[in-house]
């Protein structure tokens, strides 16, 4: 069984090499310790995409929706950064088509 950790280096690792044969040559060694059933996983993580569930992309709609109800649209906020009473040439023009 290899580690998550084993991979996460791997990746670190593989962004700061230069050469595309040494990466190539640590993704393979990477690739060559894990079990089959370990390679789905390991995949993205190897190319920079990790997967998330259902569960992670609700909570991140959660905190963005906080975000902005609770600081962008805040009271303070809005005395902070007062917005212009006009638009400007460049969303008039976008209106205007």
């Amino acid at each position: 069984m290899t580690l998550l950790s084993d991979v996460v280096r791997t990746s670190t690792q593989v962004s700061g090499t230069p050469g595309r044969l040494a990466k190539l040559r640590e993704l393979a060694a990477c690739l060559g310790r894990l079990e089959p059933e370990e390679i789905r996983v390991a995949i993205p993580y190897l190319s920079g995409e990790i997967r998330q569930g259902a569960e992670v992309g609700e909570a991140m709609m959660s905190l963005r929706t906080f975000m902005f109800e609770n600081v962008y649209l805040a009271v303070s906020a809005k005395s902070e950064h007062p917005r212009r009473a006009v638009p400007s040439p460049r969303v008039r023009a976008h209106r205007s088509r």
